[in-house]
């Protein structure tokens, strides 16, 4: 009888404490724990401008820009995201056949803040870019005739964009996103590089 009184008086016990596990509440995340992953790809359009350069008789760049891109973002607790984004943008200036280019990528952070399907962020991303023009300064790049006062530049700077946009949930693993920048290239061959606001718009992934 006490063997039976003991046995059952553990297993009384062992269901009690098993009981308490099940109860216990799991361990809060980590404000900076991993939360998933997202990307996708975002056409753009804006308008860049750069100072008259003496070399191509003070001419100032001022024209529309176009151009695609990308990002992928890593999201660590609720507001913080770390990511990379790259993109190519040009515009056609002097009428002619001329030509602005440039290409940038960095590292990104962000700081999103969801409400319901909707997610507002801003951030800044850091990195460096390309640039190549060609200005056709007589003529037009239309014809087969030499085009003697024509100008190639190319030049590597590096570059700084705030931005800040908004996305909204399509689905679970779909969002579409609208975006907004403003990229400032700097470095000693910045001078002459055309810079502007952006807008985006393409879609992110969810994972």
């Amino acid at each position: 009888m006490k063997k039976i009184i003991s046995i059952l008086t553990i297993i009384a016990l062992s269901s009690i404490m098993f009981a308490k596990d099940n109860n216990t509440p799991p361990k809060p995340k980590s404000k900076f724990s991993y939360n998933g992953y997202s990307g996708g790809m975002m056409l753009h359009a804006g308008y860049v401008f750069a100072p008259g350069v003496p070399e191509l008789g003070n001419y100032a760049v001022s024209a529309l820009t176009t151009g695609i891109g990308g990002a992928i973002r890593i999201n660590f607790g609720e507001h913080f995201r770390f990511g990379t984004e790259g993109y190519s943008s040009s515009a056609n200036i002097l009428g002619n056949g001329s030509y602005v280019h440039s290409g940038w990528g960095g590292l990104l952070v962000d700081v999103p803040f969801t409400f319901n399907k909707w997610t507002v962020f801003a951030g800044l991303t850091a990195g460096g870019g390309g640039f190549k023009g060609v200005y056709l300064l007589e003529g037009n790049a239309y014809d087969w005739n030499d085009e003697i006062r024509t100008v190639y530049r190319k030049a590597g700077y590096g570059m700084v964009a705030p931005f800040a946009g908004i996305e909204y949930s399509l689905t679970k693993v779909i969002n579409i996103i609208l975006k907004f920048d403003y990229m400032i290239p700097f470095g000693k061959d910045s001078f002459g590089i055309p810079t502007g606001p952006r807008a985006y718009i393409g879609f992110m992934f969810n994972r």
